[in-house]
This record gives C-alpha cells, structure tokens and sequence, in this order.
C-alpha cells in the first residue's frame, strides 16, 4: 500500500521540473515580447522573427527536461514500488507467507516497464503540444499589444505590461485532443501520480496472485470524492473489503472501484489505497459508523461545503498564487517594475480559507521553481 503523503513527495519530484520549465517558458515569451518594435513597418516580420526564435528557445530546453524527467521517473517508479510491497509485506508475514523481493520476481520488472512506458510516453505527447502552443500564445499577445499601441489605447510600456500580463494568465499549456488546454505542471503532475499509483497497484495485484491473498481492503479519508454514481463517487466504495479473482462472496474489487479507470480508484488525483485482508486474520479498520464519520462538512465564508469541495476551492487558490507569482517573473523578465500585492493576496486567502475549514496547506503546491 502506498499512502496519497508518500505519492505525493515522489511526484513532486518531477512536477517541479516541469514548474520551472513553465515559468522560463513565460520569461522567456515575456522577453520577446519586449524585444517587439509595436509601431515599426516591419512588425509582421518582427513578430515572426521573435516567434521563431521564442520556439528555438523552448526546443532548447526540451532535451534536458526530457533527460531529467525520464531519470527522475525511472527512480519514481522504483521506489514507490519498494514503498507499496513493503507495507503489505508486512501484512502477508503475519498472515504466514514468505514473500520474496521485489526484484527476484520477473513479473514485477515487466510491470515497472509498462508502467515506465505507458507514463512517459504520455509526458512526452503531452510536452510534444507545449512548443506550439506557447508560440500561439506568444503571437496573440503580441498581436493584443500591437493593437493597444497604434491605436493608441495604451503607451508602450503599458501595452508590453498588459501582454506579459495575459501571457502569464494563460500560462504554458498541454493540448489534448479533445481540445482541453491544462497548464503544464498541473498535467504533469496528475500524469505522474496516476501513473506511480497504477504501477504501484499492479505489483500489489502481482503480489496478491502470488501469496494467493483472496480480499483486499481499501483506505478511507476525510474528504472523498463525493460526486456522481459508481466508481466516480468514491466516498461510496472507500473502507471496504472488496474480493479479487473471482471471489464472489464479497463486492468485486475492479468493478466496484473502477481500478485502472481515470475516475475510479487510483485514477484522478484520487488519494486511496489499498492493502491484502485475510478472513480470520486481519481486522476491518472501518465500520459503517467509521466510513460515516468521515462525511463531515466545513463551513468557508458562511457557505456549508464538503471537504471534497473545499479541497476545490483550495486547489484554485493554490492556481492563483502560482499564477501571480509567474507573472511578476515575466514582468522581471521583460524589465518592468512589478509589485508582490497580488501574491500577498491570494496568500493571504489561502491564510484565511484555511483558518476556516482546517484543511492542511499544502505550500508545495504554491511553488514555481
């Protein structure tokens, strides 16, 4: 079993690779858009000259992230593995088994491999979007810039301000194929924590089959997802025992948790678990009463909410913060004087939502380098 704490410290790791990259990305748009003659003849030269070179800037960067991501993930995987094996290891000496290392099973190489594969090879097509989408963003701030300057709407200095300003709200983004749009390091993020979590799962089901262990049982925390029906809505399936291969005498553990699915157990940013249960054994850590004690809401200013919900809120205000804080680095970047206010601001909400709710802050996740 491998706690949502310890995932969280490995993934982090990488999500501040690519938090850094994010924001020298935006440094980097924000110069070439002060590098920009906005009244010039040439401007639509000009513009592509800059774009040009703003993307030779971004491939510049790619191979080292790439290097280091893949070590990075490499090490990752590996630990999170030892981390999840020990922890139920324990459970199956109890239980009277003999469980050997990790390495000595050659199943347990295949399953880090595709678990290498299958998330590195989508933080690539993910990256892959990044070089172009940057270079749109940097074209239409430059072009909102150009028009606020011959127009005469704003001066210069203001038109620049204005454009580092929308750049840096935007931020560096992903593409999907569906057409969403997600800033880098959020989606590097979730990609890796879905993707440490799942590998970790298939060694716990490979140790599973191997020690025979029939029954798992999942964790349970404050704070579940509780939107939706079926796997979607967590709150609903957390803190039970569940049957593995075929046992039918309790719920199945794949269909009821939705194990190996985006929406269900160890899929998007969920913070579940799960450990090997012995019948006779091992003692259920929840009850009906346990799993329901867990359903309390808190209050954020006069508003009755889930922690689910409030755990929302907590993540848009962590957006904003880092979202200020880049856009004073591209104001630094472009040589414009810019104030911290709208840091201590949003800082000062977090201060204050949490004052409230209760909820841990998680400074971490207010980092851009």
């Amino acid at each position: 079993m491998l706690r949502r704490d310890e995932i969280d410290v490995l993934a982090n790791r990488i999500a501040r690779l690519y938090s850094r990259f994010h924001t020298t990305v935006l440094e980097s748009i924000a110069r070439h858009l002060a590098n920009l003659e906005y009244s010039a003849a040439e401007w639509q030269i000009r513009r592509a000259l800059e774009a040009g070179l703003l993307l030779v800037d971004i491939q510049n960067m790619l191979p080292g992230l790439s290097g280091a991501a893949e070590d990075e993930l490499r090490r990752i995987l590996i630990d999170s593995g030892r981390l999840s094996l020990a922890f139920d290891d324990e459970i199956y000496r109890a239980a009277g088994f003999s469980p050997i290392a990790m390495h000595l099973n050659p199943q347990n190489a295949r399953i880090l491999l595709a678990g290498f594969n299958r998330t590195f090879g989508t933080m690539k097509n993910l990256v892959r979007t990044t070089a172009l989408a940057s270079q749109a963003l940097f074209i239409k701030a430059a072009d909102m810039a150009y028009m606020q300057v011959v127009t005469g709407a704003f001066s210069y200095d203001d038109a620049i301000r204005s454009a580092v300003k929308f750049a840096a709200g935007e931020g560096t983004n992903v593409v999907y194929a569906s057409g969403f749009r997600e800033n880098i390091d959020s989606a590097m993020r979730k990609t890796v924590l879905i993707g440490v979590s799942k590998t970790a799962g298939d060694l716990q089901l490979e140790r599973a089959f191997e020690m025979g262990a029939r029954h798992v049982e999942v964790s349970a925390h404050i704070g579940a997802r509780n939107r939706g029906h079926g796997p979607m809505n967590h709150a609903d399936w957390q803190g039970k025992v569940y049957g593995l291969f075929g046992d039918t005498r309790y719920p199945d553990f794949i269909e009821t948790t939705g194990y190996g699915t985006g929406e269900g157990l160890l899929g998007y940013n969920c913070r579940h678990s799960f450990h090997p249960y012995f019948e006779g054994i091992s003692k259920a850590i929840y009850d009906e009463k346990a799993r329901e004690d867990l359903k309390h809401d808190v209050t954020y200013r006069g508003k009755k909410m889930s922690q689910y919900e409030a755990s929302q809120v907590q993540r848009s205000i962590e957006r904003h913060i880092r979202q200020a804080k880049r856009e004073l680095a591209a104001q630094e970047a472009a040589n414009l004087q810019g104030t911290s206010d709208k840091i201590r601001s949003w800082q000062a909400r977090m201060r204050n939502f949490v004052k409230q709710t209760g909820l841990y802050r998680q400074r971490i996740r207010e980092q851009i380098n």
